[in-house]
């Protein structure tokens, strides 16, 4: 008695990869979306951060300055001291 064996079936070339584009095509609207929503407002919170900027100018690039003031200020090491103590 002989034992015919079949070889597996050979996947086409490209299958694999026109699927997984597919995937990345499907998935790429919401992740550019949540870019857009999240990393957007975060780099222009640290921009403006950096200038003198008030609602309905431009603003101009001042550096430090603005850090530098906030650690002059006895409200914000209050405020951190507060935050210590409660986070202990």
């Amino acid at each position: 008695m002989t034992v015919s064996t079949q070889d597996p079936p050979r996947r086409r070339f490209g299958s694999g990869f026109k699927l997984k584009l597919f995937a990345y095509a499907l998935v790429a609207p919401v992740v550019l979306l949540i870019l857009g929503l999240v990393a957007y407002p975060f780099l222009f919170a640290i921009w403006v951060s950096f200038t003198d900027m008030v609602i309905g100018s431009a603003g101009n690039f001042v550096g430090f300055k603005n850090f530098e003031y906030l650690a002059g200020t006895a409200t914000f090491w209050s405020a951190i001291r507060n935050t210590i103590v409660i986070v202990l």
